[in-house]
């Protein structure tokens, strides 16, 4: 079994393959496989109520941990008490350890 961190960084209003990496994510999970989705950037106006509130808790339910940049998350106005049920937010150091932990890392 692996462990993922996928780190999207686009908005998925305005890029399509956002949605394809959900599921990718989606697909490692029920693998068996520990994944983590880190929003950053843009990628953090998913985890306001919005059209993809469904995706992400699909998701969340099959185990996937989403995690939104706390930098990105203040750049954009979002405030935590504003994130989808089942994400949290967090630092970039969550990036760091994962690298230090040699766990795959996919950056889209």
């Amino acid at each position: 079994m692996g462990d993922y961190v996928i780190i999207e960084s686009r908005d998925p209003l305005e890029c399509a393959s956002v949605e394809s990496n959900f599921e990718l994510a989606k697909d490692l999970s029920q693998n068996g496989d520990a994944v983590t989705l880190y929003l950053v950037q843009n990628g953090v106006l998913a985890t306001r109520g919005s059209r993809f509130q469904k995706q992400l808790d699909a998701l969340s339910g099959s185990g996937v941990q989403i995690v939104a940049d706390t930098y990105s998350l203040q750049m954009r106005g979002i405030k935590e008490d504003q994130l989808i049920s089942g994400t949290k937010a967090s630092h970039l150091d969550l990036i760091v350890d994962a690298l230090s932990e040699s766990k795959k890392v996919i950056w889209n």
